[in-house]
């Protein structure tokens, strides 16, 4: 579970959860094989992060917002 969600975050004070509702087999079997790949001392090619199955983390629009240099609001 702990690994699944570092691939799947359940989101944060910055981002947005991520989704499972798209998964395939594929994407699934894709992440386990990188978990159990994690212990191994060739573990350099493996990849826990949203970006392994192409899922760009969405930053929450409040954070950007807060951050926007154009934004004369604040």
């Amino acid at each position: 579970h702990e690994f699944i969600r570092l691939v799947l975050p359940k989101g944060s004070h910055y981002f947005l959860p991520t989704s499972f509702d798209d998964l395939t087999q594929d994407d699934v079997d894709l992440m386990m094989s990188h978990i159990n790949s994690y212990v191994r001392e060739s573990a350099n090619d493996v990849v826990l992060k949203p970006s392994l199955l192409g899922i760009e983390q969405k930053v929450r629009p409040e954070i950007l917002k807060a951050t926007d240099p154009k934004d004369n609001t604040k």
